[in-house]
């Protein structure tokens, strides 16, 4: 299908946004159909000696994460409504300083100073 496609872009027959949807597609299928087979591959697998290529591939099955609840003890959630609270202010002074302007923090009047730009991001492609 890729080299079907990688032809009709270079013949001019669709364009690029045109393939992107048609490989968008394509993986979508792609992905709903490996969920549907998820259980039963994983049940194989667990049969699949470690150190041993089936496919091409070392199989492992490994134990899904565990996930605490922090948000049940106090003190965890009151520092991180502090991080929130202090992590907005701080993008609301980056996004002034982006226009030669200076933020102050509401409760106690201090200028807050903007952070350096970590990373960026690449742009992303959206449609419905």
């Amino acid at each position: 299908m890729i080299e079907e496609i990688k032809n009709k872009i270079e013949t001019g027959d669709i364009s690029f946004s045109e393939a992107f949807s048609l490989i968008y597609l394509e993986i979508k299928n792609l992905e709903k159909f490996k969920e549907e087979i998820y259980s039963d591959a994983t049940e194989e697998v667990r049969e699949f000696n470690k150190d041993e290529k089936y496919y091409g591939f070392k199989w492992e099955v490994r134990r899904g994460k565990v996930t605490y609840d922090f948000e049940k003890d106090e003190e965890y959630k009151d520092l991180n409504d502090k991080v929130k609270s202090r992590r907005k202010d701080l993008t609301q002074a980056c996004k002034m300083a982006e226009n030669n302007k200076v933020f102050f923090d509401g409760g106690s009047g201090e200028q807050i100073e903007a952070v350096p730009i970590k990373s960026v991001s690449k742009d992303v492609i959206t449609f419905k």
